[in-house]
């Protein structure tokens, strides 16, 4: 065991830790405003506003588990998600659909029997939760330490997100509606 050595926060077991980002340095990157004088996102903290690059992150978890949220998750929502201001595959594909709700604002779309796949965004969205209340995370803007967004999440979402209790696939016992934003286009100019 090396000096660099610790317990991992989601399987425990004894590795080199990883920086470990709240939120993936894919979604910084996607925020980013190529043409703005500063293109970096904006973060707000207690402290202030400003677009910055600095993420907040901390070495908590092992390579394996930091693949496995990449694997699980990650790597497919960065893939479907909006890029740049005119491709969106998950929008493109939902669009192909019927709505369940549609009004001026919102319409949902039954995923249940069709190619879109809950389970990655679930994962994604579970692995973003359980960082965020699973450790103290530092925000490297302003240098501080963060509090906990809250109480730990209860311990079946990390047996979830370590991969012992949740089997993709089983679509039975997820059904689940993506709703999508009818003024999508305007979120990333009000950032």
């Amino acid at each position: 065991m090396s000096e660099l050595d610790a317990n991992c926060g989601l399987c425990d077991s004894t590795a080199e830790l990883r920086e470990s980002h709240l939120l993936p340095a894919a979604a910084f990157r996607l925020a980013r405003e190529t043409n703005a004088k500063n293109p970096n996102p904006i973060v707000v903290t207690p402290r202030g506003i400003a677009a910055t690059s600095r993420q907040v992150s901390t070495k908590f978890l092992c390579s394996d588990c930091e693949d496995r949220f990449s694997r699980l998750g990650e790597r497919h929502v960065f893939s479907q998600c909006l890029r740049g201001t005119t491709t969106f595959a998950l929008r493109t594909k939902l669009l192909e659909l019927p709505s369940i709700i549609l009004d001026e604002r919102v319409a949902a779309y039954d995923v249940t029997d069709c190619a879109i796949r809950p389970e990655p965004y679930l994962y994604f969205a579970a692995s973003v939760f359980w960082r965020a209340s699973a450790r103290k995370l530092v925000s490297r803007w302003p240098a501080r330490r963060t509090n906990h967004a809250g109480a730990s999440i209860s311990g079946g979402v990390s047996t979830v997100l370590a991969g012992e209790s949740f089997v993709p696939g089983q679509r039975s016992h997820i059904r689940s509606c993506l709703a999508e934003h009818r003024s999508w286009r305007h979120v990333r100019a009000a950032l």
